[in-house]
């Protein structure tokens, strides 16, 4: 039988993104957040008191060896995701790491073949996917009601507070910064479900700021075997989001794809070919709902075999080979770069041992 206990889980980390997630995180029923870590010990008791968390550790280490903490949120910048992500599970802890996963498939493999050797679920952090329009977009996908997805088109930009501070993480590029694998990661991963497939090839133009050495723009177009995905990713450019779908016998047009507004509604405007003449595209709306919260209680769920969540093992590998291929073609101006195939036999055990059940 599952075991109903709440998941006790801790969280690496104190930047922005934890300001972000962690109250929504708090909400969930099927963990509870008991404690989080810093590399200052202020710190991380300063954030604790803020967001109502009981313990604080001044290290990394001291909360990855609390024998009472079940699971680890990774929310550090990306190029220190493999290090605390391998670290965690060889101390025996499920992790749900900030997306994506590492900086790329060399890592994202050592982070596999650690949790199967822990025996351990480790998940990618895209907290979009458990929102009510991605999975109502899922199910209408596999109805076939648009028919087959011969093109999707993206674009995810905005001009954070911060673009142009050189101390901010997603402008040095030591730690990981840059759109393409802080932005570029959902767009890929978006046409990827939506065509239920790999790309073959994949091409990107970019642009890097001269000051600070990371991308600020990149766009693509991704060749996939029965058709084509584009978007472009920017830090320079007005708050717009969009994905867009379309298949032989309709059309899936997500408004707000990423992150929907506390008070907005998200919403999918479908157009299917059944759709009478005169009659208006259906609007699915979907009221404000705490996407980090709907994440946790669904990591929770796969850690104590209740279900095994909407990802298929190995995804997040699959997806980093895309996105060094995109890296690849920006870095040779537009160079069509074949994407190599990859291998997900390993680090995934634990997630196929809950998957066994269902």
């Amino acid at each position: 039988m599952p075991d109903k206990k709440r998941v006790r889980l801790g969280i690496l980390g104190t930047g922005g993104i934890v300001r972000l997630a962690v109250p929504q995180m708090l909400q969930a029923d099927g963990a509870e957040i008991v404690a989080i870590a810093s590399r200052s010990a202020e710190k991380a008791a300063q954030v604790a008191g803020e967001l109502g968390i009981a313990a604080s550790f001044g290290s990394y280490e001291a909360l990855i060896a609390d024998p009472s903490i079940e699971a680890v949120y990774v929310a550090l910048p990306i190029a220190m995701h493999a290090e605390w992500t391998i670290k965690a599970l060889r101390a025996g802890k499920h992790v749900l790491c900030e997306k994506p996963l590492t900086t790329g498939s060399t890592d994202t493999k050592r982070v596999m073949a650690a949790a199967d050797e822990a025996h351990r679920i480790v998940w990618e952090g895209f907290m979009v996917r458990h929102h009510p329009q991605w999975r109502a977009v899922d199910g209408i996908l596999a109805a076939g009601r648009i028919g087959e997805v011969r093109a999707v088109q993206g674009m995810l930009t905005r001009t954070p507070p911060n673009a142009f501070d050189p101390d901010a993480i997603a402008n040095r590029a030591e730690l990981g910064g840059g759109v393409l694998l802080d932005g570029g990661c959902y767009l890929v991963h978006f046409a990827r479900l939506a065509f239920g497939a790999e790309p073959v090839r994949v091409t990107a133009l970019a642009e890097d700021d001269p000051d600070l050495g990371v991308t600020t723009f990149l766009s693509a177009m991704m060749e996939f075997p029965r058709g084509t995905a584009s978007f472009t990713v920017s830090s320079r450019l007005r708050r717009f989001q969009r994905v867009l779908i379309v298949g032989t016998e309709g059309s899936l047009d997500v408004r707000i794809p990423v992150m929907p507004p506390p008070a907005r509604p998200a919403a999918v405007v479908a157009d299917y070919r059944d759709t009478l003449p005169t009659a208006d595209p259906e609007v699915l709306e979907f009221g404000p709902v705490p996407s980090f919260r709907e994440e946790i209680d669904a990591f929770a769920a796969a850690i104590r075999g209740v279900s095994p969540g909407p990802f298929v093992p190995g995804d997040a590998l699959l997806n980093a080979a895309v996105i060094e291929a995109l890296a690849q073609s920006a870095a040779q101006r537009g160079a069509w770069i074949e994407v190599v195939a990859q291998d997900i036999v390993h680090g995934t055990k634990a997630q196929y041992a809950v998957m066994d059940r269902h």
